[in-house]
């Protein structure tokens, strides 16, 4: 396809072109090339992908061990998305699609979601079947806003007529396991939900990925021995000057708690929840919840038994913006698809604090969510 541009500079190699070529021609000539440019950029924000071995610029490529057909694999993420109910691509995101065979080599084929089998006697706990609720439970950063608007857009009870989402237990969303029973935010109407009524679902996030969002947004965690204003501090400072791990302190709305590193911290709060057995309770990955949007809420909202509505939505806007305790950030679905779909780069890290990580983090729970550390 021809546009303006590469006109001018194929004209500029023939000097008597541009001389024997009226001005009106030339004006004519360049309308066309930017409609035609226009046209191009329609399709790609309609249908088609990218060309095959086109780089999207700011992105790192992808693993020679990991091989697909850009064309075939764009199209089968374009279909994902419009599961999840977004059926438009900006010109600007489109070029930034991973292929869905990129998405698979990192999380795998299929949703991870553990707990399944507790489903049955959570409803039968709860006879009253309008009183049934489902919540979100996690670390800081690790999707449980968005997994509260996803359930707040799509799950109802059975009756069609009430909502079924809380946005955090009456215990609190960032709760470690063991004040589960012990905790109980202060305010309506949490005060008034027993917790037997509430089917949390437990969020997991690659600890790297995860990591990396503390840094940035590091909440109610603190790096306050050596601190973070320090200046050789490089977070996330799993370890310090002669190997030693950092200390962390975390002000969970429970209680204060000591970590030995915040690599301590992701083990100690999801191996907690994890092992939890004495009341149902469902673990998923927060991936998950970008990549399989619509089967993971349609497994959660029949275990807490609710009802899923006729056409799935996906927040269009910010899951953090314009709520208390949350910094007032820019992030839709589908930017955080886009990014979490993508080969994720860790050149941040330092090197001792990937060795680290390696050496610390639960490799059970590494296992089991198929997270994929770096070399």
């Amino acid at each position: 396809m021809t546009h303006g541009r590469t006109i001018l500079h194929h004209n500029s190699r023939h000097p008597h072109a541009r001389k024997n070529t009226p001005n009106w021609l030339i004006k004519i000539i360049n309308i066309l090339g930017i409609v035609n440019f226009v046209g191009m950029t329609t399709i790609l924000f309609s249908e088609h992908p990218m060309p095959t071995g086109q780089m999207t610029p700011g992105v790192k490529q992808q693993s020679p061990r990991t091989q697909y057909n850009k064309a075939v694999d764009i199209n089968k993420t374009i279909q994902q998305l419009r599961q999840s109910g977004i059926y438009n691509v900006s010109v600007v995101d489109h070029p930034r699609l991973p292929p869905w065979k990129l998405i698979e080599h990192q999380y795998g084929r299929d949703p991870i979601i553990l707990g399944l089998d507790q489903c049955r006697e959570f409803r039968e706990m709860n006879a009253n079947k309008e009183s049934r609720l489902v919540t979100p439970v996690g670390l800081f950063n690790s999707g449980t806003n968005l997994l509260a608007d996803l359930l707040e857009l799509n799950c109802k009870t059975q009756s069609g007529e009430n909502k079924m989402s809380l946005f955090q237990p009456p215990w609190g969303k960032h709760t470690p396991r063991e004040f589960r029973d012990e905790h109980t935010i202060p305010h309506h109407p949490y005060t008034s939900i027993p917790p037997s009524t509430v089917l949390p679902v437990v969020l997991m996030r690659h600890p790297f990925d995860w990591m990396k969002s503390m840094c940035r947004r590091p909440y109610a965690v603190y790096w306050p021995f050596d601190g973070r204003n320090a200046s050789d501090f490089v977070c996330p400072s799993i370890v310090k000057g002669h190997n030693r791990t950092q200390k962390i302190f975390v002000s969970f709305g429970a209680g204060n708690q000591t970590f030995e590193s915040i690599a301590h911290l992701w083990n100690n709060w999801n191996r907690g929840w994890y092992n939890s057995l004495a009341f149902p309770r469902l673990v998923i990955r927060m991936e998950d919840l970008l990549f399989h949007a619509d089967k993971v809420l349609a497994k959660i909202c029949a275990c807490a038994g609710g009802t899923m509505i006729d056409q799935f939505k996906v927040p269009l806007k910010s899951s953090k913006s314009n709520q208390l305790g949350h910094y007032n950030h820019e992030t839709t679905f589908l930017r955080e698809f886009i990014r979490h779909g993508n080969l994720q780069s860790w050149d941040r890290f330092l090197h001792r604090d990937v060795v680290a990580a390696r050496a610390l983090l639960d490799k059970e729970l590494l296992q089991i969510f198929q997270y994929h550390l770096p070399e």
